[in-house]
């Protein structure tokens, strides 16, 4: 071998080891000096309201994170993908996400995203931490599993406990999206119903991009139903009670925690006035001392707003990883860490999580009044 090629193949010895080096190193620095944490949330499209709420709240998150150090001294690396609130799109994210990145965890949005993901939990072994999804049964799909946010389940039983209580209606009528959301909401409540005496109930379901639903209001009104619960979110739900109160219904109305949102109860505006909504136990208005009071200001610090609980439970969500992430070499380890969580003080109240992975925290029935969400007298 001549001087030349010998020249030339230590060069390149030298510059593969040079490589290779700079690759462990960089690698190292990934796992060592970061968490990834996917979000599929519907930033666009039907939902958007919610999915920018929970958004913002999981950056807060983060960002408080990161400024006390890290988990473990790793900062947390947001991967946010758009699922548009449609489950294909969702699962299209996902595998973007898991190929061109390592989440730790994925936080999913909305009933059909995060049932369509489960099974990709499962399969690829990634934690999938859902919010704002309401779809019972969601965490026995596997294993990989969490939920933190209301399920219809729970939702339905308040109400239905509340309207035999304190109501006490013959006939109840339920206008209901007919995505998986509104049909699941609608199945439990009718069960609800039925366990506290009330089996008189008239469903009637509309499309989520409707814009008239004025004649499935008019059926439920010629049933000479007493009250009517609307099981909708974001536009759909306003546009329910604001249609429902143009025909001249004047009785009970009723619904699940999507009103809760301030931009919905502004659109909503005088048709919500006396409505019944089931929610947590939190009113940015009148916060609660502690992490709820803590969290209020620095949304408002930062959005110059008071925030609806789409970013409380975002907050909440991402906390409840980072609390048992710190130390954790896999998602299988985080899965672990997650399953024998200790409660801890967050913005929804004291959280704890249940043995079917569920994120338990109080919830009530409370009354629209001037404009306001306050508890019933």
């Amino acid at each position: 071998m001549g001087k030349r090629a010998r020249v030339l193949l230590v060069s390149g010895v030298v510059g593969a080891i040079a490589v290779a080096l700079v690759l462990s190193f960089a690698l190292r620095e990934r796992e060592e000096g970061r968490i990834e944490i996917g979000a599929i949330l519907p930033l666009t499209g039907s939902a958007s309201l919610l999915g920018q709420g929970v958004r913002e709240g999981i950056q807060m998150a983060a960002d408080e994170i990161n400024a006390n150090g890290g988990i473990g001294g790793r900062r947390v690396v947001l991967l946010i993908e758009d699922s548009r609130n449609e489950p294909k799109e969702a699962v299209s994210a996902f595998y973007k996400m898991t190929s061109m990145g390592e989440p730790l965890a994925v936080i999913a949005e909305m009933s059909s995203v995060s049932k369509a993901l489960a099974p990709l939990a499962e399969r690829n072994q990634v934690v999938v931490f859902a919010t704002v999804t309401a779809a019972p049964d969601l965490t026995s799909m596997s294993t990989w599993v969490f939920r933190n946010y209301y399920s219809t389940r729970t939702q339905g039983e308040a109400i239905a406990r509340f309207l035999a209580d304190r109501i006490k209606p013959n006939r109840v009528g339920i206008l209901h999206l007919t995505d998986d959301y509104g049909i699941t909401g609608k199945n439990e409540l009718v069960a609800s119903l039925q366990k506290h005496g009330i089996g008189d109930v008239t469903a009637e379901g509309y499309a989520k991009t409707a814009t008239d639903v004025r004649a499935q209001a008019t059926k439920l009104q010629t049933a000479r139903v007493d009250a009517i619960c609307v099981i909708a979110y974001d536009e759909a739900l306003a546009r329910a009670f604001q249609q429902v109160r143009e025909l001249g219904y004047s009785g009970t109305l009723c619904t699940y925690t999507g009103l809760a949102n301030p931009e919905v109860l502004k659109q909503a505006g005088n048709s919500a006035e006396g409505a019944y909504v089931a929610m947590a136990d939190y009113d940015p208005a009148r916060p609660r001392e502690g992490a709820q009071s803590a969290f209020i200001a620095a949304y408002g610090a930062r959005h110059g707003a008071l925030p609806s609980h789409y970013p409380a439970f975002g907050y909440d969500t991402l906390m409840c990883v980072a609390r048992a992430a710190s130390g954790v070499s896999s998602a299988l380890e985080l899965r672990e860490r997650l399953a024998g969580l200790p409660p801890f003080e967050g913005v929804m109240g004291t959280i704890s999580l249940s043995a079917s992975r569920e994120v338990e925290f109080p919830q009530a029935v409370r009354v629209v009044k001037n404009g306001n969400i306050v508890p019933v007298e």
